[in-house]
């Protein structure tokens, strides 16, 4: 059985090959990262430390969840140009997602900082 999340796409495509990797490769990311967390936490039974652990992992989790971002847009950029993949103006496009993917990933680590943390705290 897949992990939560898992929902595939319906297809045969490059396209939905490309999305039905991506989904997986985000999920494996925070699968991975959620079960070294949990076995980090495991044996601490203070709440504060538990928690100081918890947030001081999260940028790791950011970190490869950016990485797994930028994997995507390329496999992405790559399906939908195919042969023209090199091409300059192609290769510009997948900068500016790249780029996208950074902003993205601040977004989210200021949302987790600014809404998720103080919701666990309150």
């Amino acid at each position: 059985m897949a992990d939560p999340g898992q929902k595939q796409r319906i297809g045969s495509g490059d396209w939905e090959r490309v999305t039905n990797k991506q989904q997986r490769r985000l999920v494996t990311t925070f699968n991975v990262w959620f079960r070294d967390v949990q076995k980090r936490l495991a044996p601490i039974v203070d709440s504060e430390e538990r928690f100081q652990l918890f947030r001081d992992a999260l940028p790791g989790l950011h970190v490869e969840l950016l990485k797994a971002l930028d994997r995507g847009a390329e496999q992405a950029v790559r399906a939908a140009s195919g042969t023209r993949f090199w091409l300059p103006e192609v290769q510009e496009l997948l900068r500016g997602e790249k780029e996208s993917n950074v902003e993205r990933a601040a977004a989210m680590a200021q949302y987790v900082e600014e809404k998720l943390m103080a919701e666990i705290l309150r």
